[in-house]
């Protein structure tokens, strides 16, 4: 009983402790969405424009560059792989890939 009220009361330290700052994170995120909706929606809308075909490889290539260029202005560095002999079988891929590992790296996660 006394480990069982123990952890109840660690649980709900770790709650008063956690609350402030997530409900914080939560109305700067909603804040946000709120003031850049209309961008969100456009860019999004933007994407879903382009079709998006596996055996299609220009219009999967424009989708990969419209991809690329919204992680670029998020200050995330990416590339375009292809891979050389294989393109008519394999489409453009995009990937903030080296920049999520730098991240990671950074704290610790990796």
């Amino acid at each position: 009983m006394r480990l069982h009220t123990t952890w109840l009361i660690l649980a709900f330290a770790g709650q008063a402790v956690a609350g402030p700052a997530a409900d914080e994170i939560r109305e700067s995120v909603r804040a946000y969405r709120l003031q850049h909706e209309p961008a969100i929606v456009s860019e999004f809308a933007e994407l879903l424009a382009i079709p998006n075909h596996a055996s299609d490889s220009a219009n999967i290539r424009k989708n990969a560059q419209l991809i690329a260029r919204s992680l670029q202005e998020r200050k995330v560095e990416t590339r375009l792989l292809e891979l050389e002999g294989l393109r008519q079988w394999l489409p453009p891929r995009e990937t903030g890939y080296e920049s999520l590992r730098a991240a990671l790296d950074e704290i610790g996660g990796w």
